[in-house]
């Protein structure tokens, strides 16, 4: 109700551009959003688009205003534009409005803008760049306006237009004007898509004018390990399907997935792969080594993971264009789409003839090349291969991913798999199944004193064994020892490991690996009179981590589904007979669960406890029963085991 009694105050704040007053402007803004710190007025782009001599001409003008509503808002002065070699910018204003000693306002104008190259998710390079700036005479109650336009040179890339964002919003409108002789397209995405209002108008000499309507759209939260912005930001993709030309002519540009994926080939259809001989040499050497197919598939996309550095570019058409084989395997660097076509090229001078190009929207972007036929739809480029009719998906640019896996962060998405110049194929890669992945440890201890002295045995698999790859990347041998007690600490902080042998998990990149270690715990089990208590779920990783989960309200992401299964083997002290054992539990539903048992075997106890989740996302709505089985399973892996002194 607030937010519906204060649309219609900002219509009138709207009409009062004579004299802001400080009542007005941000007094009752501040009451009405009492924990926000600053407010977006107003955003608005109007996009017009025209032929011109057979040419799509487009041009995007943009605005947004700002009000800031206490001391700590005043921090956030920066502003930028951002742009690519795909767009020119042009027209670039910005300026504060701000309150003088009288209670009206002035305005600044910002007059220095600096050009700066803009990194984006860990681009190397790229043609991002961004005009940035800082708006003066910040202070509460003032009013930053920003103003600018851009020429877009590619029609294939007009951009998304976000009506709300992680500040509240209280009015964005976009607009597009078009000839009659171009066909429109667009789609709503985010959680507030079924709020904004169309409106379709006609102009004149067959113009049409296009409007949608955001009002006082909520704010978007951020969470750790959620999804990303774009699955929940209210936004616009628009994109041409076609137009006519003057002389008569349909050029299709975005209207299904033939035209994106013809505009692709074309683009493939050009890369400059020079002599490729020493190349060829090399191939030949690493067929001769390989004693069948399958495991000269597996030595090249190896090789390529090892040996080829991945760094993402995304300079112009090359951030669409593959760099020649030749070129990326001399100088043993290149981006996604350059170690996806090497890979191409070498296993089909292996002799594999059933390899293709796919090209992959990452678990970031919520899009479907069905719905959004436009390069917005993918971010990542991949190799395929038909082998023992299966479809082998090989990601050489994440080098910890065992052979036969996708990476996870393609997992359940769409590729489009590029059969040949004028035949493609949408397939979704699969969502690897929870037994693949699994870090099982076996324990042995024994109780002497208040001490266990132990014996563990870890294996791990799939992601779970790409994992510690990962996390062994960047640690030198002599850092060895504060890493492992870390990452095996089990029990208590006073954990150490007394010995451990690491020899298989040291040949990287196989689908699974063991370690073994022995460890000491002291100060861990209590003796009270003639009795001795012991905890015996020793690993309590799974329930530390979502400890922090009571305030979560947003959908919940894994990288991968999980199995993970604690066998503890624990000797009966001589002596001592078992006193107490806990009952075994279980819980288990579609997406998660987990068991705990416990079981006499002769002179020691056995306690298993195993854990998994069978999702990739847990879903909002799930939340709240998801922190009940934390609740759940966190009283129950505390229950002790008691032994108690025989007596004759």
């Amino acid at each position: 109700m607030k937010k519906i009694l204060f649309a219609g105050l900002f219509v009138l704040l709207l009409n009062a551009q004579a004299s802001y007053s400080q009542d007005i402007s941000y007094v009752t803004y501040r009451n009405l959003f009492p924990e926000e710190d600053l407010l977006i007025l107003s955003k608005s782009s109007i996009v017009e688009i025209k032929i011109n001599k057979n040419v799509v001409e487009i041009k995007e003008e943009s605005s947004e205003r700002k009000i800031y509503l206490n001391e700590e808002a005043t921090r956030f002065n920066a502003g930028n534009v951002g742009y690519n070699s795909f767009e020119t910018l042009f027209e670039l204003e910005a300026n504060t409005r701000y309150l003088d000693g009288t209670g009206n306002y002035k305005r600044k104008k910002v007059s220095d803008f600096e050009t700066k190259d803009v990194v984006v998710n860990g681009i190397f390079y790229g043609d991002n760049k961004s005009k940035s700036f800082l708006f003066p005479n910040t202070s509460v109650g003032s009013i930053t306006e920003l103003n600018y336009g851009k020429i877009i040179k590619n029609p294939r890339f007009l951009n998304p237009f976000y009506f709300n964002s992680t500040l509240e919003t209280m009015d964005s409108s976009y607009e597009i004007i078009t000839d009659k002789d171009v066909k429109l397209g667009f789609k709503l995405f985010g959680d507030n898509a079924d709020n904004i209002e169309y409106e379709i108008e006609p102009l004149k000499r067959g113009k049409t004018r296009h409007i949608w309507k955001g009002n006082s759209l909520p704010k978007v939260e951020i969470e750790a390990n959620s999804l990303s912005q774009a699955h929940y930001r209210t936004h616009i993709i628009p994109y041409i399907e076609y137009y006519i030309t003057n002389k008569g002519d349909t050029v299709r540009i975005a209207g299904s997935v033939d035209d994106l994926y013809n505009w692709y080939s074309v683009l493939i259809d050009n890369i400059n792969d020079s002599d490729n001989s020493s190349l060829e040499q090399f191939v030949s050497e690493l067929k001769e080594q390989s004693l069948n197919d399958e495991e000269l598939i597996r030595t090249i996309y190896t090789w390529v993971q090892q040996n080829i550095n991945y760094i993402a570019f995304e300079d112009g058409y090359g951030g669409f264009i593959p760099r020649g084989s030749s070129l990326v395997f001399d100088r043993k660097y290149g981006d996604c789409k350059d170690m996806a076509y090497l890979l191409k090229t070498m296993l089909q001078m292996a002799g594999f003839e059933n390899v293709h190009l796919a090209w992959i929207g990452t678990r970031e972007r919520p899009y479907s090349y069905y719905e959004l036929p436009t390069p917005i739809t993918d971010n990542h480029m991949i190799a395929a291969i038909d082998f023992s009719d299966n479809l082998i998906y090989l990601d050489a640019t994440n080098s910890h991913t065992p052979y036969g896996l996708p990476s996870s962060f393609i997992q359940g998405k769409e590729a489009l798999i590029g059969k040949s110049f004028d035949d493609y194929e949408i397939l979704n890669v699969p969502v690897v199944e929870k037994e693949r992945n699994q870090r099982i440890d076996t324990t042995y201890f024994t109780i002497e004193g208040d001490s266990l002295i132990g014996l563990n045995k870890r294996y791990l698999s799939g992601y779970r064994r790409a994992d510690i790859d990962y996390a062994l990347k960047n640690i030198s041998p002599n850092k060895y020892d504060d890493f492992f007690n870390s990452y095996l600490s089990k029990g208590s902080n006073k954990f150490s490991i007394v010995s451990i042998d690491i020899s298989g998990i040291m040949e990287k990149r196989t689908m699974d690996a063991e370690l073994t270690y022995s460890f000491i715990i002291p100060n861990y089990a209590t003796a009270i009179r003639n009795k001795i208590y012991v905890d015996p779920i020793l690993n309590e990783d799974y329930v530390n981590a979502f400890q922090s989960f009571n305030e979560r309200t947003l959908d919940y992401v894994e990288d991968y589904k999980f199995l993970d299964r604690d066998v503890v083997h624990i000797t009966i002290p001589p002596g001592y007979e078992i006193d107490y054992l806990p009952k075994s539990k279980q819980s288990e539903y579609d997406d998660y669960g987990y068991s705990l048992s416990y079981q006499e075997n002769e002179n020691e106890v056995i306690v298993t406890f195993e854990v998994y989740h069978d999702f990739l996302v847990l879903d909002s709505d799930k939340v709240a029963a998801f922190k009940d089985h934390i609740a759940i399973l966190t009283d129950a892996i505390k229950e002790t085991i008691a032994f108690k002194r025989v007596t004759n």
